[in-house]
């Protein structure tokens, strides 16, 4: 047998007098209310709370994961594309202040590119 919650409540005097005038018991008429807002899942039980929090984990693994694959995938690209800069540097016979200002440039513009920044 489920163990009962006490609970404490105020309640209008006339209210009082109307329900104890219908035979009714005033912690009856909370129990089954609650039992009732519990199944129409108005007050969140402990069952629906841990399911809710099981979602919860489950979306937060699934965007990790996104977010992981893309963070990879925009790293790959962002170090082929450091490789092409660096091959290009390597092939000139003489490298100017100028050529390394505007692959840096380059570099900068492709990382605000691909975070969006």
């Amino acid at each position: 047998m489920p163990k009962k919650k006490q609970i404490s409540t105020t309640i209008d005097e006339r209210l009082y007098k109307e329900i104890k005038e219908k035979g009714y018991r005033i912690s009856d008429l909370i129990e089954k209310g609650l039992e009732y807002m519990e199944k129409e899942r108005r007050v969140l039980n402990e069952d629906y709370m841990e399911s809710f929090i099981e979602k919860l984990d489950n979306i937060t693994k699934k965007i990790e994961k996104i977010i992981n694959e893309s963070l990879k995938d925009k790293l790959k690209d962002l170090m082929d594309f450091l490789e092409s800069e660096r091959n290009e540097l390597i092939n000139k016979k003489i490298i100017s202040r100028y050529d390394i200002n505007r692959i840096f440039t380059r570099i900068e513009e492709k990382i605000q590119e691909m975070f969006e920044l």
